[in-house]
């Protein structure tokens, strides 16, 4: 039997008693698929509703036929969450639908080795340490770790104590500051903290009922002890003090118009030199602004491309003044600009 697993973007092929999983089609090729059924051939015909479509896959999971918007056969990243540049120019990729991360370096793809039971399952966030070893927001396995290079975990945190113990609940963001602590961004709480491994809390900001946060998708410490925080359901971006008080809100980033207001911003960062980029979601762009909110440039469209406009973009980073890199998370693909 097919099953077309709409929420995960992918589609399940099951023995007929419905226990074993022979094939899971999520390479990438769908959103919100709504239809599947197996072929008297072995294919499987799928309607790819979100992308607005039919198409029919055989065994090895290749578009044989499709009808409606045009398609590559097959796409190497799947709804790709994050993106880091390493020492050697090369790109750490959380290449989430595909429950792995990758290392892309001179055009070749590596799969970074993960030993721990269970396996990554949709990890949105990874993070190469000065040591070596990945720092993972392991999302749908409610937990961040620490994987060495040849992928024995090191470290895990499932539970933080903050008003007693409570588990992580779908982790979207992770850091490690200067000092080894974690700067968690615990999506489906409402919460950012920063804890240690052993899950003793030292700052919150915001929790459930709160209403301080509502769904937030990343943070990032500041230089005077602050945290720095895009709260996506508020469509905002906030600062908060060394004690979890925000201090400080940009729901539109100003140049006199007003017209750069923000809607679901996914990601934001503040650059040593003290720019603030944003991951604008909702708006399919990427803002640039000074640190008190004042516009400094737009990216919505890509020049010369096959996919010219961004779609959903989930993550942002600016090397030096004028190279950006974006996780394209709809058009599953990762890109690296040079923004004039």
């Amino acid at each position: 039997m097919a099953i077309a697993d709409s929420r995960n973007h992918r589609v399940l092929l099951l023995d007929p008693a419905g226990v074993d999983c022979r094939m899971v089609y999520h390479a990438g090729t769908f959103r919100d698929p709504g239809y599947a059924a197996l072929l008297n051939n072995g294919h499987c015909l799928i309607c790819d509703t979100g992308n607005k479509r039919v198409m029919e896959l055989n065994q090895q999971g290749d578009i044989v036929w499709y009808y409606g918007a045009s398609v590559v056969s097959r796409r190497l990243l799947s709804y790709p969450r994050s993106v880091d540049v390493n020492g050697s120019g090369g790109y750490l990729i959380a290449d989430t639908a595909h429950d792995r991360i990758i290392e892309l370096l001179d055009e070749h793809i590596r799969e970074m080795p993960f030993k721990g039971q269970p396996g990554l399952f949709w990890p949105r966030c990874a993070r190469m340490l000065p040591s070596g070893s990945l720092l993972i927001a392991d999302a749908r396995n409610h937990r961040v770790v620490e994987a060495s290079p040849d992928g024995q975990v090191l470290n895990e945190l499932t539970r933080i104590d903050l008003h007693g113990q409570r588990e992580l609940q779908d982790p979207h963001d992770v850091r490690m500051l200067a000092d080894g602590r974690l700067l968690v961004t615990n999506s489906s709480e409402d919460l950012v903290v920063i804890t240690d491994w052993s899950g003793k809390v030292f700052v919150s900001v915001g929790g459930k009922d709160s209403g301080v946060l509502k769904d937030p998708h990343s943070a990032q410490g500041l230089e005077d002890g602050g945290i720095i925080i895009s709260d996506t359901g508020h469509n905002r971006i906030v600062v908060a003090d060394s004690s979890g008080t925000v201090v400080r809100e940009f729901d539109f980033i100003t140049d006199g118009t007003g017209r750069y207001r923000l809607h679901q911003p996914r990601y934001v960062e503040v650059t040593s030199n003290g720019t603030m980029v944003i991951a604008d979601t909702g708006h399919n762009r990427i803002l640039a602004a000074t640190l008190e909110g004042g516009f400094l440039w737009e990216l919505s469209t890509i020049p010369d491309s096959l996919q010219p406009l961004l779609n959903q973009p989930r993550w942002v980073r600016l090397i030096g003044e004028n190279e950006v890199v974006i996780c394209d998370h709809f058009h599953h693909r990762i890109l690296h600009l040079r923004h004039d």
